[in-house]
């Protein structure tokens, strides 16, 4: 039996004897480990494993879905699993408190073993409300975000949870409409939309940001995390010389997202990517906004996350330099594929040194998550992208956007666009889509296709090529694919 083969994460993996420091209570590995992505199909898996205490993770908090366990390692697994199964806990787990300890492990012992292995211990019957992401970034020019909630477990009977938008940066009635109230889930539903309307000035102000928060949850369900998500809200003015704050000489970094003058700020389009190992490369695309006065450059590199550069991708580097107006440039990163089930892997990216007064903006560090196509088959749910990378056409044209769902289309699944961004602007140069600028698609069970239609303004008027962006973001019941950002260019 080849133990090291059949064994390799993502199926039992994490055994190290080191603890992750989380709270009790997550039920998603992603929400205790931080190399477990959210879109992963062993996500809750993991979640459900470390719960019960059968795995664990090593000290610095990661689980390492792609490392190989020993054969000690699967004794003691299968001890623990025992253990559980027979209501025994000879050794307190990581997770466990002492009130934990005398409730509901008594509770799993005092019932039937089949109900103690099956159960989560930390998810009711009625479900457990979480936001599908804990953080997003949206064009001031956006005239909303949608943010899901998920309910996770069994959901059943009908149940409540209250949110609300509370400031930070962002300000109450100035950047966005304060919004609360309760969302209601009948018996067995499991999705559910928040929106939230955005308000555009003429101010340079920087990144702002706000969030959105879950609270009291009726009926007999619970709250898992994340229980808040924080909206980034990307400004397109100029900032002016008071935005400013700690940037070096050179504008070779700044913990500001603002820059001193006109000359902008960087960000990747998206703080997630995603593709399956199969297709080859990934284009990755680098905005630049709040001002686009004179020429500036910005690096790029690529590092490991759980993706090994030897066998998973290969490393990338470089400068993208941009003139005066320009918005936006890519670059592209080769994966590999291979035919090992070894589970989802990650690549991180990082933008640095931004020159001539230009400062690093949100968000400067994001992910790469290549998707192991052996994996999938029947534990897939389905992936979102776009049908281009870019769409193009001339004034007075209407753009035909594509989204399409790839994979398992068995579900009833949805996800969030935003459109906005670069130097195109709506109602000037384009006019948006009847959905609006920001909003949430659902597919019914074996739809493929979304389309957005978007009309080009013919303003008469002579002028260089404009863009602006669509972003997807918010996957249910699904995960992002490849193409997650298309830019959207207007011919004169």
């Amino acid at each position: 039996m080849k133990l090291r083969s059949l064994l390799s994460a993502p199926f039992a993996i994490g055994l190290a004897l080191g603890a992750a420091s989380t709270v009790f209570g997550a039920t998603l590995g992603s929400a205790v480990f931080s190399d477990v992505p959210s879109g992963a199909y062993y996500n809750q898996a993991v979640g459900t494993m470390y719960e019960r205490g059968i795995i664990k993770g090593y000290p610095d908090g990661r689980f390492g879905p792609g490392d190989f366990v020993t054969r000690a390692d699967v004794a003691v697994m299968m001890d623990r699993l025992r253990n559980d199964i027979l209501g025994i806990n000879p050794t307190p787990t990581p997770s466990s408190s002492s009130s934990r300890s005398s409730s509901s492990r008594s509770s799993s012992s005092s019932s039937s073993s089949s109900s103690s292995s099956s159960s989560l211990a930390s998810v009711p019957d009625e479900g457990a409300f979480q936001f599908t992401v804990s953080g997003i970034s949206i064009p001031e020019s956006a005239k909303s975000v949608s943010i899901s909630v998920k309910r996770i477990g069994d959901a059943e009977g009908d149940v409540t949870v209250k949110y609300t938008t509370t400031g930070s940066t962002a300000t109450s009635g100035n950047d966005f409409t304060p919004t609360s109230g309760t969302l209601s889930f009948k018996d067995g539903e499991t999705s559910k939309t928040i929106t939230v309307t955005l308000k555009e000035d003429t101010a340079a102000e920087g990144v702002e940001k706000f969030s959105v928060v879950l609270s009291n949850p009726t009926g007999g369900a619970a709250l898992n995390t994340p229980t808040t998500v924080v909206v980034s809200i990307l400004d397109n003015e100029a900032p002016n010389s008071s935005s400013s704050s700690s940037s070096t000489s050179g504008g070779s970094s700044s913990s500001s997202s603002t820059s001193s003058n006109s000359a902008g700020s960087f960000g990747f389009s998206a703080s997630t990517y995603s593709i399956e190992e199969d297709l080859g490369s990934l284009t990755v695309t680098v905005v630049r906004y709040g001002g686009t006065n004179g020429t500036a450059a910005v690096n790029y590199a690529t590092s490991p996350g759980t993706a090994s550069n030897s066998t998973k991708y290969t490393d990338t580097s470089g400068t993208l330099t941009f003139s005066a107006g320009e918005t936006s440039k890519t670059f592209t990163v080769q994966v590999k594929d291979d035919v090992s089930i070894i589970g989802n892997k990650t690549i991180n990216l990082a933008l640095s040194s931004p020159t001539n007064g230009s400062v690093l903006g949100d968000p400067k560090n994001a992910s790469i998550i290549v998707v192991d196509d052996e994996a999938a088959g029947a534990t897939a749910s389905g992936s979102f992208r776009f049908g281009n990378a870019n769409y193009s056409g001339t004034e007075g044209q209407t753009l035909v956007v594509y989204i399409s769902r790839f994979g398992d289309t068995n579900k009833t699944a949805s996800v969030t666009y935003n459109l906005g961004g670069g130097i195109a602007l709506s109602g000037t140069d384009y006019t948006l889509p009847p959905s609006g600028a920001s909003a949430t698609l659902t597919f019914a069970p074996g739809e493929e296709t979304k389309v957005l239609l978007i009309p080009l303004i013919d303003d008469n008027a002579s002028e260089p090529e404009e863009s602006t962006f669509v972003n997807l973001s918010s996957p249910v019941n699904g995960v992002l694919g490849s193409v997650t950002s298309t830019t959207l260019k207007i011919q004169d």
